[in-house]
């Protein structure tokens, strides 16, 4: 009596299950009757005792990261939904809910974070950039003004600044009179007309995350790399030629020149703001270099009110000497050296 119950018991525990399971239940059915074939109702189960614990298991642990998950929800989300599987309908029906309702609000507060995002972008960054490129205009018209009345030799020079060809379209957005600083400006609209193209280009350029970004993100955060320099050689007769078309053909001395001033213009607009003492130091300097050219060099360089320290072979002490108010001469004794003051 007591067999047929227990028997009775597993039965009605197996139809419960079967209708939990039918695609389950059907497939082990399968596998019991080929397996039945050859083997004792005893054998079978022996054989699939080790595979159902792994699987209950394997089961147990699913179970608990679906809690822990569940638990993690309720807490994100202020919910007090019952974890395991019991109410997992409560959670599909939230899902739901989250993805035609929340999403939609979290995608409208990222849209309106990304256009906050390019209106500081295009008030705050570009009108800097604007300033920055305007400011290097003008420096270069200063140093002009000061090089006008210089020669060395029969040339003077001119610094010429354009903009990068490469780079065109994104100089022009730059550099538009719609370009304002302030969020909100009559030229806004106009501004975001004209050049949203070039805007979007350098937005995303500047959010590159690869192996490239750093290096990207220093170039178009750069005013210098919209730009692009040359010096323009005038001769006494009025005719001019651009230095890097002809420096090849140009003699020691004649290429020297243009890199001294090249170099005394970057420390005239590198101590241009507020107090310094104005230093530059040059070795070896005009080594190559001619008298009057030197001279030339030596009054440019007085006019832009720089301090410079030369180190220079003697030949040209008699020649620089006329333009500085020191001269000292190094003399090698031995192993050491002594300093005097040399008087011309």
């Amino acid at each position: 009596y007591e067999e047929k119950r227990n028997l009775s018991e597993q039965e009605r525990i197996l139809t419960e299950k079967s209708d939990d399971s039918g695609s389950e239940y059907k497939e082990a059915e399968e596998k019991y009757r080929a397996n039945r074939k050859t083997k004792e109702p005893q054998k079978i189960f022996d054989n699939f005792s080790p595979k159902g614990s792994q699987y209950e298991n394997e089961r147990n642990a699913l179970l608990d990261s679906l809690k822990s998950l569940q638990m993690q929800f309720n807490m994100t989300f202020t919910q007090d939904f019952t974890v395991g599987t019991s109410q997992i309908q409560e959670y599909r029906e939230a899902a739901e809910k989250l993805r035609k309702v929340e999403v939609v609000k979290y995608e409208e507060k990222l849209l309106k974070a990304k256009e906050d995002c390019e209106q500081i972008f295009r008030s705050d960054f570009l009108s800097k950039m604007k300033e920055h490129i305007e400011n290097a205009k003008t420096e270069f018209k200063n140093l002009n003004k000061a090089l006008n009345s210089i020669y060395y030799g029969d040339d003077s020079y001119h610094f010429n600044i354009t903009f990068d060809k490469r780079k065109e379209n994104l100089y022009r957005m730059i550099t538009s009179e719609y370009n304002m600083e302030g969020e909100n400006n009559l030229w806004s609209s106009s501004f975001e007309t004209e050049y949203r193209e070039e805007m979007e280009d350098l937005f995303a350029k500047l959010l590159v995350r690869d192996d490239k970004g750093e290096q990207v993100l220093e170039e178009y955060t750069d005013y210098r790399s919209y730009l692009d320099y040359d010096i323009e050689i005038r001769k006494r007769n009025g005719s001019k030629q651009r230095f890097s078309d002809i420096y090849g053909e140009k003699s020691g001395s004649e290429t020297q020149v243009p890199y001294y001033v090249a170099i005394a213009a970057s420390f005239y607009q590198l101590y241009r703001f507020g107090n310094s003492v104005r230093l530059m130091l040059l070795d070896e300097a005009f080594d190559k270099m001619d008298d009057d050219r030197i001279k030339s060099m030596m009054d440019f360089f007085n006019s832009l009110h720089l301090q410079v320290i030369l180190a220079t072979p003697p030949g040209k002490i008699e020649v620089i000497g006329e333009h500085v108010d020191t001269i000292l001469t190094a003399i090698r004794v031995g192993e050491g050296s002594i300093v005097e003051e040399y008087d011309l």
